[in-house]
């Protein structure tokens, strides 16, 4: 002790600081399939995952369907632990869904629309996600290890309340007292101000009771914290503890927690499409339950799953990664009831696996035309320059003379005719004229990706657009300037959940107008789950095969490469992709696609070939851009 205390203030040379060494950092991308595979287990497929620039600036949170997790972390110098951090946050952030959090019964709006929103939110962040890592140690006891154990590691990284002002005081005190820290940690803090953090902190459950709380309790106890703490003056809200989600009220999506209305049950018979005959060889095997490699998986990180000898594998919530397999068995006839069923290319057999993929149709939870009547109102000069653009590429009307029949006479030809006669000449013998107006026969098919990352948000933290919005936003545009024109259009959208749960959703079919109704099912549109191609273009492109026209052009809207949770991703899913836009070529219909992902070179050449689509690095500029394609890609 004496040492120290004279190499503080003298006497001797104090040390030099240890050098601060920086860990190398785990990438979302390079453990995407072992998380995938954690979230899936953990919440039964409710929850998807994806990271964003705002959750690495300010912690994993989500809007109910998405978990949007930091784009890296680098807490510690090896896989393993990062990969642990990871786990938490996804397990601490799911189970906002879990165990009720998000539950609209109108308590949050009022949280949400609360005078001195900012602190009673800090406040609900606190005790509700105490209540959280209670209630996952109870369910899973290892998760609940984990979170106790980085949220003590965060602390000596943190600033003690003494070091920090006014309310923030109070919510530092308030973090480590959920965690269980001892008085010290109010150490440095002196009269009024330690006071009212010590009966503030005194409130606070203890032990078990956590575990015991419900949502409902801790919403009082935020009120009664919130009495006592407001009185403080302003301050810094905290960050959260490592391995710990945020609550973003200001996030959520309500169409999605709204529980949705069950769909009749359809007895029909399932719908079945033929196998294309392009049919390298016979694929006698189908039926494998977990015998050797599956297909390889999106983001592959190197490990090559053993096989398993039949048996199916439960998700482990260990530190090391899951192996995955898949029961490669036929659909089972309650699972092709009320579906659109499709075969699917496999790249290791060389053939088609028939009847292998249920195409669900749903109905979208349609919207108000609010939203859209307000793109309209805030763009409105767009819009008129794009219908001005698009009033360009009507036809003309030509008038043709001197017809065997027709609508009309040629004024000219009978007066002609007249002078003939006067003359002693034979008259024109086809004195008709008649308009005729050259149609542009074109059919387009929008198709929207509705995954999970379309709910990712563009600008940061100051952002609240998302990805779906900006698409629905350009949709809105597109709309309204192709009433200028006669052209058929249609409007869908897709998701997958693995080849036994893909859902197609319809916003305008060919036979709609550009109404309310429409423009409702379009603010309808919401990010879901995973990006399983296949399906969707095949049907759309059935759909587009219905309609007589010239042209037909199946035009997607996409974010990502192709990606689901069973293995649906890398060389199998970019193959059986192709596959499916060669079949639609090959009836005759242009493939086009626009897309946001960054490494779209990498794979884009190989499904739509070099000049069929379009990589856009700035996605506020897809209104513009939307429109502008259409024009060019349809001109002639």
């Amino acid at each position: 002790m004496g040492g120290g205390w004279r190499a503080r203030f003298g006497g001797e040379r104090a040390a030099p600081p240890a050098p601060i060494v920086a860990h190398p950092p785990l990438a979302l991308r390079e453990a995407e399939r072992t998380l995938t595979l954690f979230v899936t287990g953990l919440t039964d497929g409710l929850l998807t995952i994806s990271g964003n620039v705002e959750a690495t600036e300010s912690g994993a949170y989500t809007d109910g369907r998405a978990i949007f997790l930091p784009e890296r972390v680098a807490h510690a110098p090896t896989r393993a632990e990062n990969l642990r951090v990871y786990k938490a946050l996804i397990a601490h952030t799911a189970a906002q869904r879990l165990y009720g959090t998000l539950e609209l019964d109108g308590a949050l709006e009022r949280l949400r629309d609360a005078p001195d929103q900012g602190l009673q939110s800090a406040l609900f962040d606190i005790v509700e996600g105490a209540r959280l890592v209670a209630r996952l140690s109870i369910d899973f006891p290892g998760i609940g290890r984990d979170l106790a154990a980085l949220g003590q590691e965060s602390l000596s990284d943190r600033a003690l309340p003494a070091a920090q002002r006014g309310r923030a005081q109070a919510l530092e005190a308030l973090l480590r007292g959920t965690l269980g820290a001892e008085e010290a940690h109010l150490t440095g803090l002196r009269g009024r101000s330690l006071e009212t953090v010590r009966e503030t902190v005194a409130l606070l459950p203890i032990g078990d009771v956590w575990a015991t709380l419900s949502r409902a309790e801790t919403l009082d106890l935020v009120r009664l914290l919130h009495e006592r703490v407001a009185s403080l003056g302003a301050g810094a809200l905290p960050g959260p503890l490592l391995g710990h989600g945020r609550i973003r009220l200001d996030r959520l999506r309500s169409e999605i927690l709204l529980p949705p209305p069950a769909p009749p049950r359809r007895e029909e018979e399932p719908v079945r499409f033929k196998v294309p005959s392009e049919r390298p060889r016979p694929a006698p095997t189908l039926i494998v339950e977990g015998r050797g490699l599956p297909p390889p998986l999106p983001n592959n990180e190197g490990r090559q799953p053993e096989s398993l000898g039949g048996r199916q594998v439960a998700v482990s919530y260990a530190d090391t990664a899951p192996q995955f397999t898949s029961r490669l068995v036929p659909l089972t006839a309650e699972e092709k009831r009320g579906a659109f069923i499709y075969p699917e290319w496999d790249v290791s057999l060389g053939a088609y696996r028939p009847d292998w993929v249920a195409l669900r149709p749903r109905r979208l939870h349609a919207g108000t035309t609010d939203w859209v009547e307000g793109v309209l109102r805030r763009r409105h000069a767009q819009v008129q320059a794009i219908k001005r653009q698009f009033e360009t590429l009507r036809p003309e009307r030509q008038r043709q003379r001197r017809q065997d029949d027709g609508d009309d006479l040629d004024l000219d030809v009978l007066v002609a005719s007249h002078v003939d006669r006067k003359l002693g000449l034979p008259p024109d013998e086809r004195p008709y004229a008649r308009t005729r107006e050259d149609r542009r026969d074109i059919a387009v098919a929008f198709l929207i990706d509705l995954s999970g990352s379309m709910g990712g948000y563009i600008g940061g933290l100051l952002s609240s657009a998302r990805v779906i919005d900006v698409a629905k936003e350009s949709l809105v545009l597109l709309g309204e300037a192709l009433t200028t024109l006669d052209d058929r259009h249609a409007i869908y959208g897709f998701s997958g959940a693995t080849r036994k749960g893909c859902e197609f959703y319809t916003v305008k079919d060919f036979t709609d107008g550009w109404d309310d109704a429409t423009k409702r099912r379009l603010c309808g549109l919401a990010p879901l789950s995973y990006t399983r191609l296949g399906p969707p273009i095949r049907h759309t492109s059935i759909l587009l095969q219905a309609i007589p026209a010239r042209v037909k052009l199946l035009m997607l809207l996409s974010d990502g490469r192709p990606n689901d949770f069973d293995a649906y991703g890398g060389e199998y899913g970019i193959a059986d992709t192709r596959k499916a836009l060669l079949e639609a070529r090959g009836h005759g219909i242009r493939t086009f696609c626009l897309t946001i992902d960054a490494e779209a070179r990498e794979y884009m050449p190989r499904l739509f070939g070099p000049n069929n689509y379009v990589t856009l690095a700035d996605v506020t500029a897809l209104p513009r851009k939307l429109p502008d394609l259409y024009r060019r890609l349809t001109v002639g």
